[in-house]
C-alpha cells in the first residue's frame, strides 16, 4: 500500500475483490504534516552504491476513509493503533469492505460469462472438463493436487 498511488490500486481492488469483500492494510502513522505522495531516500536494495527515490503515500485516517469511500468501498474503519510504549509512531490500520456491484469476475449471472479469479468463463470450464490449465501446460485428464495437475 504505502509505495502505490491510492488512486490506481484502489480501483483495481475494487474491480477483483469478491463484492463485499474485505480489503485490509496496515502501514506507519504519518508523520505530522507529512501527508500525499512522500519521497523516501536511500540504498533500499543490498549492494546499492547510489541512493535511490521512492514515493510513499501517507495520509491520515480521515483522508485514507475518504479514498476508499470514493472508489465505492463500504464499512471502512481507518484508525491509529499507538505504538505499545506509547513513544514514538504508531500504526495505521484500514479495512473496508469492497463495492457490492460485480467486479470484473463476477459480472453476467447467468450469461456463460461468468469469469472466474483466473478469468475463464463458464463455458470454457464446460467445454474443458477432464483439462486442466495451467500457464504453461494444458494437462488432459489430470487429478485434481496431482502433480501433473497443475495445481499451485
Amino acid at each position: 500500500m504505502w509505495f502505490t498511488d491510492p488512486e490506481l490500486l484502489f480501483p483495481l481492488v475494487a474491480q477483483n475483490l469478491t463484492p463485499g469483500g474485505n480489503f485490509a492494510f496496515s502501514q506507519a502513522e504519518p508523520s505530522p504534516g507529512a501527508y500525499g505522495p512522500q519521497p523516501m531516500h536511500g540504498k533500499w536494495l543490498e549492494g546499492r552504491e547510489s541512493e535511490l527515490t521512492v514515493l510513499r503515500w501517507q495520509y491520515t485516517p480521515q483522508a485514507w476513509a475518504d479514498l476508499l469511500k470514493r472508489h465505492g468501498f463500504t464499512n471502512i474503519d481507518a484508525h491509529i493503533l499507538p505504538a505499545p510504549d506509547g513513544e514514538g509512531l504508531g500504526t495505521l490500520l484500514a479495512r473496508a469492505h469492497g463495492p457490492a456491484g460485480p467486479g470484473r469476475h463476477q459480472a453476467e449471472v447467468g450469461t456463460g460469462r461468468n469469469r472466474g479469479p483466473r478469468g475463464i468463463t463458464d463455458q470454457e470450464v464446460a467445454a474443458n472438463v477432464g483439462r486442466r490449465v495451467s500457464r504453461s501446460r494444458v494437462c488432459e485428464d489430470a487429478t485434481p493436487g496431482s502433480p501433473t495437475s497443475g495445481s499451485t
